[in-house]
């Protein structure tokens, strides 16, 4: 039986992989260790240090200065010496105060991915399991917070530095816009990334990697927090060598081009009916890949649970994937897009130099 635990922005949880024999035995682990948790001083400061560790080892990342001007409200973007500050100040008692308030304010949800067919007692014990021994929970409901609001548009193109003694630069942009959970537009959006640069079949990757010979890893991906979306657009190019066919500063300035033609034509032109069908083709794929196991299903029903669409999600998703077509791609790029860049770099002092931009350290 393997038991893990976890505490988050979101609140806590717990989840177990077991036979279906000891099934009893794992909701009632879960429900010790989640009710009665170990707020010695000892465990206390062994936490605190892990976590003290992990913040000092952290390296410089392109992402840092863009998850603090993409989402400034949210703590764990903050730098990592105000972090380190945070954490040094950081008591046993707002931690019991911190769980208690979870507990006095939290709805739970629960679920079991398992063999019911064939052992429908199952669904009896787990309903009966985690319907004793806890204290009343809020009732569950779809509904955000109102700390779920954040979005703010951004109004002008933001330039980010960060100097590292190094041979490469990274480079990140994020465009960012209101998040949906309507599945046509998460399913546009979906696929809009992965025409983009979600895959190695991608317009960046074939583009800036494989056509100019710019990268050596390039991508884009979805951001998300709260109510707040933004597809990343991520290089990693050679700036710095004696050979200048290997690298040079130039090579971040023509990253940046590559990056906003890319997004250009998104905007203009309408993607070809391949490309489409080859993203939902991966899209789909990805989607069953997700849930191949038991605890993947399980992670999911909770996840989907909190949906408009409840536990139906998926299948409406899938649905929704079929109905796109490429002028939705194109409005998708058309919103996603419609607010300047926030780009973040990290690279030599000799190559922000040279690439003379206008920045916000």
């Amino acid at each position: 039986m393997c038991i893990s635990f976890s505490a988050g922005g979101d609140g806590l949880g717990g989840a177990s992989v077991f036979y279906v024999e000891n099934i009893n035995d794992a909701i009632s682990l879960i429900k010790e260790v989640l009710m009665s948790p170990n707020f010695s001083q000892d465990e206390f400061d062994r936490a605190k240090q892990i976590i003290k560790d992990s913040i000092l080892s952290e390296k410089i990342s392109a992402y840092d200065k863009l998850s603090q001007e993409l989402f400034p409200s949210v703590k764990k973007y903050t730098s990592k010496e105000e972090r380190l500050k945070q954490l040094d100040e950081l008591t046993l008692a707002d931690i019991q105060n911190l769980y208690s308030q979870i507990l006095s304010t939290s709805q739970v949800n629960a679920s079991l991915s398992a063999p019911l067919d064939d052992k429908p007692y199952l669904q009896d014990v787990f309903n009966n399991e985690f319907s004793c021994g806890l204290p009343n929970f809020k009732p569950c409901t779809k509904e955000h917070s109102p700390s779920y609001n954040i979005y703010t548009p951004n109004t002008e193109p933001k330039i980010l530095t960060s100097a590292q003694e190094q041979s490469q630069a990274e480079i990140v942009q994020a465009y960012t816009y209101k998040a949906s959970e309507n599945v046509d537009d998460i399913a546009k959006i979906k696929l809009l990334n992965i025409i983009l640069g979600g895959g190695m079949s991608s317009r960046l990757f074939s583009d800036l990697r494989e056509d100019k010979k710019l990268a050596y890893s390039v991508s884009s991906s979805i951001m998300q927090e709260k109510d707040t979306q933004a597809i990343v657009l991520d290089i990693g190019t050679t700036t710095d060598s004696p050979d200048p066919n290997e690298g040079s500063p130039d090579n971040a300035r023509k990253a940046l081009e590559g990056f906003e033609r890319n997004v250009l034509l998104l905007k203009n032109e309408n993607v070809s009916e391949k490309e489409l069908e080859n993203a939902k083709i991966e899209y789909k794929s990805r989607i069953l890949n997700s849930i191949e196991t038991g605890s993947d299903k399980a992670t999911e029903f909770l996840t989907d649970k909190t949906s408009p669409y409840d536990i139906k999600y998926r299948e409406e998703l899938f649905d929704a994937i079929d109905r796109i077509t490429v002028d939705d791609i194109r409005a998708a790029a058309n919103y996603v897009f419609q607010n300047p860049p926030v780009t973040s770099i990290v690279a030599s002092q000799k190559t922000l130099d040279e690439l003379n931009l206008q920045t916000k350290n």
